[in-house]
């Protein structure tokens, strides 16, 4: 009852707190269901058209947890073993290649695979070898010549005819000389489910069979790729962005009960005992946390979309995203926005319930024991951790290294943060040292009082710490790790040019046949990319499947060029082991030389390769073979890049002219990567970070308006002591600008610290491993703060100070 009669009467006091829960709660739900509706594949059009007439889609099974990577292809051979199954009436292999046409890349097939998506001739015949099939898009008539450039360089098809829609397709030869079979469609004629059941017996466990709509997901769909690429990153801004909401939200209730203790105290002087006080905080804390956090998660739906439009405008999802509201993560808000509020009331409440009454009557007056033994505990548990992590980091391989290191600077915000009432009188001494000298009461008055005020000040001061200590660490990792990756790059491209494709996806193997004729004393080294996905065993404790992060992007090249225009990082092993039937492998994947890896190639025949070298996973591309075994497994296979040394730059854009590339140097090379990593970082930062810093700058708002307006009786004391309304604002606004400053430190220090592990770690691999701090970053987030906080404290101020003194004091 008690509870009640105070939310009645204290219901204005109470809304800054409501408004932190709600708000916070909203930031969760909002997260919640953008990872939702991102796993969901929620506005991604299904519509199917590649295999639209097929009634059963066979592609090869995903060997390893990878879920991010593509489904890999059938085994070879398998249309030819389904075509004998009962109820097959055709089994066609879709034969992919990717070729460059004038107006930029197209994707072609073999004839057969017509069929699948239903599309037929409108005019012409089928194409015969050194033929081609398309749609009137391309505006060729039939008996019109295709200019057509493939992995082995250019041909010029003669058109035999139109299709009924858009598509290229050839003959199933020439096809099979291009590309690889990506899947295997099924024409069935009897039931599909008894057809399906068939086909995955003789398939066995090493393909998927897809009917229905599933049929689906073998349709290649870029919006779908564009949002399995975002998942992991959107994982963690919803981590992180529960980690800000969780850290607020607590903060921000604790210092609404702490601010209480006046009242606390009289309660007890007139016979309450302890246990009345804490059930009476802990009732408020389930009323006003519940209503807040149940409003706070329908809001989350709302700041979903705002967060998805936001994400499209970086192009980090497709534009037809649209999050779906869903159950789960509405209920995930509310939960964590209520368990948050009762665990924010529950330190403050026992302190003011184990008081004795005239102890609780001074201790409302001044904050004698700001630390408590919960907040030593993990405090000092979260520092160490932070500290733990950075020297564990050291002393394993890179990749697991960055993983460690990149979120070591929320431990240290949380830690900091915990142990501000210790750690703020000598950053408050330090930082308001030009007060100490200075003349007047005002500064005197500022630095005293916040000195006094130590959790006050904590409190005020750990949304900025979380605001700027998240932006700057997360900021700084990102631009460490690239300079270190850009300062690697500079050190090892020993080529002096790079013969990089214009608008297309790859280099074919004209430009270096033509660039080693010209120039026959040059070194020319063209990798070529291509796809692998790896065989693992299944985790015998029930643990998924034990990968080694082999499966994605593998380059086939030749060691003796390569190590002339590319200086590798090879950890162990050597790169003359590279032969036939060999791999080298990253160093965070706990391979060593000599270890078996199997893999499935783009043609989707599987191997046992041996380890022949471990190299650094900073490098480009960890992951090499040798170059024939990639045109034995994929003859699409195309050079990202080419690397030339040992010729002048005319010489090899003579050589290479009319063959749509570009030729420049190593320095406008690494300037072009570099350039692209960065914008893909602020992408990245985008989703990252996203509304988290706009909920933590509300937080500012929120918690110096909360302390502003529990001031009246300190305001009126200064009125009532001679001071003026202006005089009275300018003390307030002091301490405002100190708090920032305060939260600034120590968020500058977590960001450093957190920056010279990541610097630390990476210095194993790389010799000019840098902390990159961000000062521009860390200004303008300090400058906003110093806005927020002034306009919080300020305006407040200056309306009560505008009232009479007596009545200001006399205010509830």
């Amino acid at each position: 009852m008690l509870a009640l009669d105070t939310l009645r009467s204290r219901w204005s006091g109470l809304l800054g707190t409501m408004v932190a829960v709600a708000l916070g709660a909203a930031l969760i739900s909002g997260a919640a269901l953008l990872l939702a509706g991102v796993a969901a594949r929620d506005g991604v059009q299904t519509t199917l058209a590649r295999y639209a007439a097929a009634s059963i889609v066979v592609q090869g099974a995903r060997q390893s947890d990878d879920q991010l990577a593509e489904q890999p292809p059938p085994p070879p051979g398998l249309a030819t073993r389904l075509a004998s199954v009962p109820g097959v009436a055709a089994a066609i292999p879709d034969v992919l290649f990717t070729a460059r046409l004038d107006r930029g890349s197209v994707e072609g097939h073999g004839w057969s695979s017509a069929r699948l998506a239903g599309a037929s001739l409108v005019r012409g015949t089928a194409p015969a070898d050194g033929e081609a099939v398309v749609g009137r898009e391309l505006g060729i008539a039939p008996g019109g010549t295709l200019r057509l450039r493939t992995a082995d360089g250019e041909h010029r098809l003669r058109v035999s005819g139109l299709l009924d829609r858009p598509g290229l397709y050839v003959s199933d030869r020439d096809a099979a000389r291009w590309g690889t079979v990506r899947a295997v469609g099924v024409l069935s004629n009897a039931p599909v489910d008894e057809v399906a059941a068939a086909v995955r017996r003789v398939g066995g466990p090493s393909v998927v069979v897809r009917t229905g709509d599933d049929r689906v997901l073998a349709e290649p769909n870029p919006d779908r790729v564009q949002l399995d690429d975002a998942t992991s990153l959107l994982g963690v801004s919803a981590g992180l962005a529960g980690f800000v909401a969780i850290f607020v939200v607590a903060s921000t209730f604790a210092f609404a009960v702490s601010q209480r203790r006046r009242e606390f105290a009289l309660l007890r002087l007139v016979g309450a005992f302890p246990r009345q006080v804490r059930r009476m905080v802990y009732l408020e804390a389930l009323l006003v946390g519940g209503a807040a956090a149940a409003a706070g998660s329908v809001l989350g739906i709302p700041l979903a979309h705002v967060y998805a439009w936001s994400l499209q405008r970086a192009e980090l999802v497709p534009s037809s995203f649209a999050p779906h509201a869903r159950l789960w993560p509405l209920t995930l808000g509310f939960g964590i926005g209520l368990v948050v509020a009762l665990i924010g009331s529950w330190t403050a409440a026992r302190r003011a319930g184990r008081v004795p009454p005239v102890d609780a009557l001074r201790d409302a007056a001044v904050e004698r024991r700001p630390m408590t033994v919960g907040r030593w505990f993990f405090g000092l548990l979260f520092l160490a951790g932070a500290v733990a992590m950075i020297v564990v980091a050291g002393q394993i391989e890179n990749e697991a290294a960055i993983a460690l290191t990149v979120f070591v600077g929320e431990l240290f915000v949380v830690a900091f943060a915990l142990l501000a009432p210790v750690l703020l009188p000598p950053v408050i001494r330090l930082v308001s040292l030009p007060l100490a000298s200075a003349r007047g009461a005002e500064p005197m008055l500022v630095r005293q009082g916040a000195l006094t005020a130590v959790r006050r000040v904590a409190s005020t001061a750990a949304p900025v710490l979380v605001t700027v200590g998240v932006a700057g660490s997360m900021i700084g990792a990102i631009a460490t790790l690239a300079q270190a990756t850009d300062a690697d790059l500079r050190a090892r491209l020993t080529a002096d040019h790079v013969v990089v494709p214009a608008g297309a996806a790859g280099v074919d193997a004209a430009v270096p046949a033509a660039i080693q004729a010209a120039t026959p004393d040059a070194v020319v080294s063209a990798p070529l990319a291509t796809t692998v996905w790896e065989v693992t065993p299944v985790d015998p404790d029930g643990g998924g499947r034990l990968g080694h992060g082999i499966t994605g992007d593998v380059l086939g090249v030749d060691p003796a060029t390569l190590r002339r225009t590319l200086d590798v990082e090879v950890v162990s092993g050597s790169l003359d082991d590279l032969r036939p039937g060999t791999i080298t492998v990253p160093d965070f994947s706990g391979l060593e030389v000599g270890s078996p890896v199997i893999v499935t190639f783009a043609d989707g025949a599987t191997e046992r390769l041996r380890v022949a070298a471990v190299v650094s996973s900073l490098q480009s591309t960890s992951v090499l073979v040798p170059i024939d075994t990639v045109r034995a497994h994929d003859p699409g296979a195309q050079a990202p890049a080419v690397y030339v040394r040992g010729s002048s730059a005319d010489a090899v854009r003579a050589a290479v002219g009319g063959l749509g590339v570009d030729v420049i140097g190593r320095a406008a090379y690494a300037d072009s990567r570099s350039a692209e990593a960065n914008e893909g970082n602020q992408l990245a930062l985008v989703a990252l970070l996203g509304v988290a810093l706009l909920y933590t700058g509300l937080a500012i708002v929120n918690t110096l308006l909360m302390a502003t307006f529990d001031r009246r009786r300190e305001l009126a004391l200064l009125r009532l002591s001679g001071a003026t309304p202006r005089q009275g604002v300018r003390v307030v606004a002091g301490e405002a600008v100190l708090v920032v400053l305060v939260g600034v430190g120590m968020a500058v220090a977590a960001t450093v610290f957190s920056l010279l592990g990541l610097a630390n770690a990476l210095g194993r691999t790389v010799a000019d491993a840098t902390p990159v701090v961000p000062w521009v970053p860390i200004g303008v987030s300090t400058l906003v703060c110093l806005v927020l906080a002034l306009g919080a404290t300020v305006l407040p101020a200056l309306t009560m100070l505008r009232r009479p003194a007596v009545d200001l004091a006399a205010a509830p």
